[in-house]
């Protein structure tokens, strides 16, 4: 089901399609997606996430990320 704006993950939270907006995942939060990100995805330090799919936005990683497809930053 699409999520249309930003969220903000501070626990475990799976998308399972489209998420229209960026996504702040914090200290403590893992994020899996299995779909794609239209805008940003910004990792904290502390924080997890896994893309099954594409980021459209930029990556600011200082957590961990996987990307199993494709980031479109520049």
């Amino acid at each position: 089901m699409q999520h249309v704006g930003d969220i903000e993950v501070l626990s475990e939270r799976i998308l399972d399609d489209q998420l229209t907006g960026s996504a702040f995942v914090r200290a403590g939060g893992h994020l899996i997606v299995n779909g794609q990100i239209c805008r940003d995805l910004v990792v904290d330090e502390g924080g997890t996430a896994v893309v099954n799919g594409q980021v459209c936005g930029d990556l600011r990683n200082n957590g961990t990320v996987k990307i199993n497809g494709r980031c479109a930053a520049d």
